[in-house]
């Protein structure tokens, strides 16, 4: 429950400063700590699977018109 709630409210909380996949990284980095099984570099690589599918639906297939990196982030 510590890591499982907060993980939707960073997301929201970053989205506009961070970018998509910024935010939804540490998002997803975030709700995969929540299981006592999970090892840090299996949450790791889930946390870039998940960021690279969700970029590549949501932004190049969909056409979504949102920033991937927002203005937090000197790129």
């Amino acid at each position: 429950m510590i890591f499982i709630l907060p993980a939707p409210v960073f997301f929201g909380l970053t989205v506009r400063g961070l970018g998509f996949v910024p935010a939804l990284f540490f998002t997803s980095l975030i709700a995969a700590m929540a299981s006592q099984r999970m090892k840090f570099h299996w949450a790791l690589l889930l946390s870039v699977l998940v960021t690279l599918f969700s970029t590549l639906v949501f932004s190049y297939a969909l056409g979504l018109p949102f920033r991937r990196f927002g203005p937090w982030l000197p790129l």
